[in-house]
């Protein structure tokens, strides 16, 4: 039994309601490996979704079991208005991912629902409620047997093997990972992990993971997997040693600057004249360069000196083309 995984301990939970034998909470604790107090939670949680559960205590001991209607287990949790959006809203996120199983997956699932009925009264119309806007995503069909095992490995904190192709360097090497988390970031996935080799946290981008190999070997979960870290040092996915970065934005930039969390430490000071300046504590890293370049003339680099002279000679290069 996977460790660490309430979902996955729901669902057996929900096939063993279904069955004639129920659920014995003292029983089913040792199946998953909890506390029976935790199985009791779980049923009370299952019971405020609406799930048609009770108590069976006609025998000699308590045993939790599914209602059933015209003679069939129902099993089925109705959904409010609310629920139904926000699934339909997720689908489409989910269209961001290319091909990715978690697209796949979510589609299927809102189908099954649909087919189904399940208080699903209601999705057709909504379906086109929301758009998804998604352009420069990365695909992700190719990947998905890769990406199902490295979801795999994070469930049952397994060890991994891959051939990972970077980006900064260019060279093809072999790692061990420990892999906490997959997050998406600006249209595209990416595996936060240990590297042993490294001694260091590091993240990577899905689509240049080859060979996956998911071994034998378990892995204790450090602090990182619980709290992560992974946008402190940067305004995108960098790491390095934090300075105090200070923009400065005309006020055709200022509403835009405003409107948005740039990072946890950001600090936004209004002007009298219409701008606006931003500080943060970040690293000085390529993400933070592209994000200042991409204001053009809109916004000026008041400190650190040798992220305003970058800059600078970055704009020089980028005239010389034309």
């Amino acid at each position: 039994m996977p460790r660490n995984s309430q979902s996955v301990r729901i669902i057996g939970l929900m096939n063993d309601l279904r069955s004639a034998s129920g659920v014995y909470p003292s029983h089913a604790a040792s199946k998953y490996m909890v506390t029976v107090r935790t199985i009791y939670r779980d049923m009370e949680g299952l019971e405020k979704l609406g799930c048609p559960i009770y108590k069976d205590e006609s025998g000699f001991r308590v045993v939790w079991r599914m209602q059933k209607t015209n003679g069939a287990e129902s099993g089925e949790i109705p959904f409010s208005q609310g629920e139904k959006l926000s699934l339909l809203f997720a689908s489409n996120l989910a269209k961001k991912l290319g091909g990715s199983s978690f697209e796949n997956n979510i589609l299927s699932l809102v189908g099954k629902l649909v087919a189904r009925g399940n208080g699903t009264n209601g999705f057709q119309s909504a379906k086109n409620l929301f758009f998804p806007f998604v352009k420069g995503a990365k695909g992700y069909a190719s990947h998905e047997r890769a990406l199902d095992k490295i979801v795999s490995a994070i469930i049952e904190s397994r060890v991994v093997s891959i051939v990972y192709n970077s980006f900064h360097s260019g060279r093809v090497k072999k790692l061990s990972i420990h892999p906490y988390h997959v997050f998406e970031h600006s249209n595209g996935l990416y595996v936060y992990c240990h590297s042993p080799a490294h001694g260091k946290i590091i993240t990577l981008a899905v689509e240049r993971i080859k060979n996956v190999t998911v071994t034998n070997e378990l892995f204790q979960p450090g602090p990182a997997r619980n709290i992560p870290e992974i946008s402190q040092d940067s305004i995108g996915l960098g790491s390095g040693r934090r300075v105090n970065v200070e923009l400065e934005f005309d006020e055709n930039a200022a509403k835009y600057v405003k409107e948005r969390r740039w990072h946890p430490s950001q600090k936004i000071v209004e002007m009298e004249d219409g701008r606006v300046r931003l500080s943060m504590q970040v690293c000085l890293d390529y993400e933070l360069t592209r994000f200042i370049l991409g204001f053009g003339p809109a916004v000026r680099v008041v400190k650190p000196a040798g992220l305003r002279n970058r800059i600078a000679a970055s704009l020089k290069e980028t005239l010389e083309n034309y």
